[in-house]
């Protein structure tokens, strides 16, 4: 029996969670959470939009625009976005949340050509690692 295989989109639907944002939606929050009740914390991510069942990062305090608009200056976590229906179906889920979730080929064209893919991001980020100079090697012109 043939099963069809499904078309697994590479289209980079990221977010990031500012610790403002949790912070609005649940006044008690403090950074002490994190290690008190790691899945209350978990769900308020899933909550705005962070799938907390892929990986993603805790990021230090950098300066950011929230989902307010405001910039604030905070820790912040970044991941891929939910992809569930009642996520992209609640009014919030990014255009390109909801693209990812169509699964097409060729949207997944139209986003690579923009640079705006998981491999392709992946590859600027590599590129960025690399780096030909050696401290050793520097001319000193003086």
């Amino acid at each position: 029996m043939v099963t069809k295989q499904e078309y697994y989109s590479k289209i980079a639907a990221l977010v990031n969670i500012s610790q403002s944002d949790v912070s609005y939606i649940y006044p008690e929050y403090t950074t002490e959470l994190e290690q008190s009740d790691p899945e209350l914390l978990k769900n308020l991510l899933w909550n705005l939009g962070l799938d907390v069942n892929q990986p993603y990062v805790f990021q230090q305090v950098t300066q950011h625009r929230n989902m307010l608009g405001k910039i604030v200056t905070c820790h912040r976590w970044f991941g891929s976005s939910r992809l569930d229906e009642e996520w992209l179906n609640s009014g919030y889920a990014s255009k390109e949340a909801k693209d990812k979730a169509k699964g097409s080929r060729l949207l997944d064209e139209l986003y690579r050509s923009r640079g705006l893919t998981e491999d392709v991001l992946a590859a600027a980020e590599e590129k960025d690692k690399w780096n030909p100079w050696k401290e050793e090697d520097e001319v000193n012109e003086d």
